[in-house]
């Protein structure tokens, strides 16, 4: 059951970094989003040219509200005129990652059935829990380096939001949740490419993930954002440390 769990929450989480867009059917959806404290700003809503109709959406929540959100459950509703569609739920911001500070950002992408082409599109909350705003402590230094020599005008700095293991079953393994702050003090970053190896008490590497900040068809991370971005892998119990690399930034 817990495998399940896992196969399915990780493969949703990275199933959004790993997938160009291709084939839009349609021009731009309208979208328009009911959201405390929060702002959705869209850079593609469109249908997928595919067998069955697919509505692609992607853009960034921007915590722009003096509370810090814990829990972000949305619902995804889309309309061709005033008839419904298609709907849906989705986990923006979930119990397994770092919180939605002020100031924070968050990039999205999602794909959902719809019974034909849609025209407009609303995001609505079925669930959001906030906390009040409070001096964090100072997140540390992310364990993440760059592959090359930055490219001119790049100026990104990696911290780590949330770094924790949860044990399940017998206790022999466990899932790794890791959040990295992204800020960016520099140009516009159109991709932004992190592969982190995650290792054992030997040194020895356990696994490997890929997570893309910023990808091609997705949302910038403009200058003077922070973005966070999640990485869940499944370790072993001698789990001891993870570091990371950028492979690719345009």
């Amino acid at each position: 059951m817990i495998t399940k769990l896992f196969n399915a929450l990780f493969g949703w989480i990275f199933a959004i970094f790993k997938t160009e867009n291709k084939r839009i059917a349609q021009d731009q959806i309208s979208v328009e989003a009911y959201l405390k404290g929060l702002d959705f700003r869209p850079v593609q809503c469109a249908m997928l040219d595919r067998s069955e109709p697919i509505l692609l959406l992607t853009g960034t929540f921007f915590n722009h509200g003096q509370n810090t959100i814990k829990r972000l459950d949305l619902k995804v509703s889309a309309f061709d005129g005033q008839e419904l569609v298609g709907s849906s739920e989705a986990e923006v911001v979930g119990s397994h990652q770092a919180e939605l500070r002020h100031g924070d950002s968050q990039a999205w992408e999602y794909r959902m059935p719809v019974s034909r082409n849609a025209s407009r599109v609303e995001l609505s909350s079925m669930e959001i829990e906030y906390s009040p705003m409070t001096s964090a402590p100072p997140a540390r230094e992310a364990r993440i380096n760059w592959e090359d020599k930055l490219p001119s005008g790049v100026l990104v700095v990696f911290r780590e939001r949330l770094h924790r293991t949860q044990a399940f079953g017998d206790g022999t393994q466990a899932f790794c949740h890791l959040t990295i702050e992204v800020e960016n003090s520099g140009r516009a970053l159109a991709v932004l490419k992190i592969a982190v190896s995650f290792f054992d008490k030997e040194n020895n590497v356990i696994d490997t993930r890929e997570a893309l900040a910023a990808w091609k068809g997705g949302p910038p991370i403009q200058p003077g954002e922070r973005r966070l971005v999640h990485l869940i892998s499944k370790v072993p119990s001698n789990y001891s440390h993870y570091s990371g690399r950028v492979s690719e930034v345009a």
